[in-house]
């Protein structure tokens, strides 16, 4: 149980902070999870009803929406070749992009995945 606690700090944590999430917290969860299921069974009406959460207003979701690109560009930025070179072409500081600017930015094409996949990978991956 306490692992399981563990887990979802890290989970939290990483969300919070943009930051990869522990495959391993994410297997503990999961089994975690699977276990309460077979111990208490599948949720009911009773149950799901307590889990809604009341929904965010437009401002507040754009606003956590755009934190959350801006936090994963810039991180995309520093430690990728692809997404440091779009960047400095395109003149775009990835940690002052506009929510409305994101709809504007150039998709990667395949043949770019293609022919330099390593272009794509985490500095701190190797």
């Amino acid at each position: 149980m306490l692992e399981t606690g563990f887990a979802q700090i890290r989970f939290a944590a990483s969300i919070l902070f943009g930051t990869r999430f522990s495959l391993r917290s994410l297997d503990q969860l999961i089994a975690s999870l699977q276990a309460t299921q077979r111990e208490f069974g599948f949720l009911r009406s009773e149950g799901r009803d307590l889990l809604v959460s009341p929904q965010l207003d437009e401002e507040t979701r754009r606003a956590m929406q755009l934190r959350r690109f801006r936090s994963q560009a810039v991180r995309a930025g520093r430690e990728t070749v692809y997404y440091q070179r779009l960047f400095e072409r395109l003149g775009l500081d990835p940690g002052r992009v506009r929510y409305e600017e994101i709809a504007h930015l150039p998709l990667t094409p395949k043949a770019d995945l293609r022919s330099d996949p390593e272009a794509f990978v985490c500095h701190t991956a190797h």
